[in-house]
């Protein structure tokens, strides 16, 4: 069976992306478990790890902060430290869910979980008992604190009694039993105190005892306080009540001597449970390192997996890597030696071919790509000689066409030259042309806007003589007003003339009544004293109204002449004022009529504006077109130019095109 150059290829590839292949799976194989060991590891193991050591800083900051708070007696601090340690509870509880759900596969962290569970609840419970506990002994020091200081102050009061009792007793009995009485409040006073300051429990019960020995301390008090009472003392009475003071204060459960052995025994419970939360502590401590070192442990396995499965992934890769290079090898030496033969017959007819001897053909001896590509070049060398007759056969029209063409040309640049020169001068023309319109243009938009101006000042001034009209007219109704009120002014004074007769008359008579009283009063002699001196004040109140009233006639004469001079005056200025008001009215007239005049000359400034800017756009518009004309003739003649250039060097290319053409060895027809 005879294959193909393709087939040999095609197949020999085929193998080797089978062998690839191979490789390719057996490496996805093992890298998926590689990662899959990767993800274990990543996912499970590792946190497992990193939440172990959080339980661990938890559950110890958490003793740290049971530890501060149990030595701590500020209850700022106390709310500080239980907040604190109950943020770690929750933290270690949080990262104990996280670990009981990584390690559900895992049989040693099932196992440590639950161990650390049991630890932890009970770690966590003592602690909060160990709080109450200290609480309550914060609040018991506290109360001991005042108590004791009342039971010290109830003593040192009592024993100023008993001194008292000494010194000023009734009887020579009481003063001796004072003695007696002070060395045993001392050993009461001594045993209180050791029993407050001890702190054990043993010691205290004997001390407390001591209090029940008959003829001893407090009991040997009572005893020598009640004779002394049934000897009929007074003050041994007061006395007594004081000694069961005393008792009540060692026997009563609230009082400070129980108080104090409450105090003792919640210290040793305290002991006893941080003992238990030290041993809880140190288990857990214990378990979670455990649970690190199985994480550890699941950590190194999974690393010696992947180890494993990369060391045979590889071996794998390094066999078939080594089957499929042989396989190469193989394959490459078999296609070259089927391609080398066929390829070198080939090459020499295609050498001989490129120099020029395009007479020689290859001998066709297989059917495979090979033969193909023989019969391809002997189709090409036929079809080669072909072409390069039919070029030899052009070129000799092509250089005749060439001269043609290039003489052409030179006449197109002549012509295209003169077209330049003409459209050149056009174009100058016209820009005159539109620089001249330009300038019509501004003008007549210069003469609009100098029309508007005077229009607007038009408007403005028949605006202003509308209202001088306005004025004048106000002004000659106020003009007549006043006339009238002059005038009414005038009428006013008349009056006033009339009235200041009378008062003259009346001041004339007065005069007369006054002399006539001093005549009568003369007449009556001392009888009429009192008439001639109101005669006498009379006669010049009388004389000085009659002199005022004259000065007043006087003003007013002069008033009426002024006021009826005032009315001519005002008659003359309203005739002026009429006759002004027509004047302006006029005036506004022909203000008016030239504002139409100049709004007519102002629209024809604006339609010789707008026809001289068409203008002025049409002569641009010819212009540029002008211009264009003339770039395209420069063109049109560079073009020529070239085109006869074109022709020259097209007429050279025909010649040389000749010239290998006839370089070519062709067979005999």
């Amino acid at each position: 069976m005879t294959l193909s150059v393709i087939q040999r290829i095609s197949g020999g590839f085929t193998l080797l992306v089978l062998l690839l292949l191979v490789i390719s799976v057996n490496s996805w194989h093992g890298l998926s478990e590689v990662d899959e060991q990767q993800q274990r590891s990543t996912k499970e193991i590792t946190p497992i790890m990193l939440y172990s050591a959080d339980m661990t800083v938890a559950i110890l900051s958490a003793n740290k902060e049971m530890m501060q708070f149990m030595s701590a007696n500020d209850g700022q601090l106390l709310l500080q430290h239980d907040k604190i340690f109950t943020q770690q509870q929750s933290i270690f509880s949080r990262q104990r869910e996280k670990l009981i759900q990584l390690g559900h596969n895992y049989q040693q962290v099932k196992e440590s979980m639950a161990e650390l569970q049991d630890l932890s609840n009970n770690f966590f419970a003592d602690s909060r008992r160990a709080f109450t506990a200290h609480r309550d002994y914060l609040s018991l020091a506290s109360s001991i604190k005042k108590l004791e200081k009342e039971l010290y102050s109830e003593i040192e009061f009592f024993g100023n009694d008993i001194e008292d009792l000494t010194q000023y007793g009734d009887s020579a009995a009481e003063k001796l039993a004072g003695n007696i009485l002070a060395a045993n409040l001392k050993s009461v006073s001594t045993d209180l105190s050791n029993i407050l300051a001890s702190q054990d429990l043993s010691e205290i019960k004997l001390l407390e005892n001591s209090f029940n020995t008959s003829g001893y301390g407090l009991m040997a008090i009572e005893e020598r306080l009640k004779k002394l009472q049934s000897a009929g003392s007074d003050n041994a009475k007061y006395l007594l009540e004081t000694v069961g003071i005393l008792q009540q204060a060692i026997v009563d459960p609230n009082a400070v001597v129980q108080l104090h052995k409450r105090k003792v025994l919640l210290k040793v419970q305290q002991g006893e449970l941080l003992a238990t939360l030290s041993l809880a502590i140190n288990n857990a401590n214990t378990t979670l390192t455990h649970l690190r070192d199985e994480a550890r442990v699941l950590a190194d396995t999974s690393r010696l997996d992947s180890q494993t499965i990369v060391t045979a992934s590889k071996n794998t890769n390094i066999i078939i890597s080594t089957l499929s290079v042989l396989i190469s090898i193989l394959i490459a030496l078999w296609v070259s030696r089927s391609i080398r033969t066929p390829l070198k017959k080939v090459l020499s007819i295609l050498r001989l071919i490129a120099n020029g001897d395009l007479s020689q053909r290859v001998d066709i001896q297989t059917n495979d790509e090979f033969g193909k590509l023989s019969q391809w070049v002997n189709e090409l060398a036929d079809k080669q000689e072909s072409i390069i007759r039919e070029i030899q056969s052009a070129s000799l029209s092509i250089n005749t066409s060439a001269k043609d063409a290039a003489d052409i040309s030179i006449d197109t640049k002549l012509m295209m030259d003169q077209q330049q020169q003409h459209s050149t001068q056009v174009a100058s023309a016209i820009q005159q042309m539109s620089a001249t319109v330009a300038e019509v243009a501004q003008s007549a938009e210069t003469a609009m806007y100098r029309v508007t101006d005077i229009d607007e000042s038009a408007v403005q001034n028949r605006a202003l003589m509308q209202q001088n009209v306005t004025m004048v007219n106000s002004l000659a109704d106020e003009i007549e007003q006043a006339a009238v009120v002059i005038e009414q002014l005038n009428q006013d004074s008349t009056n006033i003339g009339q009235i200041l007769e009378a008062i003259e008359g009346i001041a004339g008579q007065t005069n007369l009544l006054a002399l006539n009283a001093a005549i009568e009063a003369a007449r009556a002699g001392e009888a009429g004293r009192g008439f001639a001196v109101v005669a006498d004040e009379v006669r010049p109140l009388a004389s000085r109204t009659q002199d005022a009233t004259q000065q007043i006639q006087s003003m007013i004469s002069k008033l009426q002449s002024g006021a009826k001079d005032a009315v001519a005056i005002m008659q003359s200025s309203r005739l002026e004022a009429q006759s002004t008001v027509s004047q302006t009215q006029k005036a506004g007239s022909s203000l008016e009529e030239m504002e139409k005049q100049l709004g007519e000359i102002r629209s024809m400034s604006a339609n010789i504006a707008a026809a001289a800017e068409q203008q002025t756009a049409a002569s641009h518009e010819i212009s540029t077109s002008v211009q264009h004309m003339a770039e395209m003739a420069a063109k049109g003649a560079e073009n020529a130019e070239q085109s006869a250039q074109g022709s020259k060097n097209l007429s050279t290319l025909a010649q040389q095109q000749q010239k290998l053409v006839s370089k070519f060895n062709l067979s005999v027809i």
